[in-house]
């Protein structure tokens, strides 16, 4: 089963960022396969990987379905 969660790009650092997920952990994850990934976006991630962005009313939507 695969479960991808929603995070906000905190620091980038060439082929990776830094995100805090949903519950708040910080994570390292490769933002490569994400066009144009920028601090603050909203993406989804899988694992160690960005899966696409996501707007902000999503991610705060999907948040809430996880509490």
């Amino acid at each position: 089963m695969c479960l991808t969660l929603p995070a906000q790009i905190i620091k980038i650092d060439g082929q990776t960022a830094l995100v805090k997920t949903h519950n708040n952990q910080e994570q390292n994850i490769l933002i490569s396969t994400i066009k144009n990934p920028q601090i603050n976006d909203w993406i989804m991630i899988n694992g160690n990987l960005a899966i696409q962005k996501i707007s902000n009313e999503e991610a705060q939507e999907l948040i809430n379905i996880l509490k």
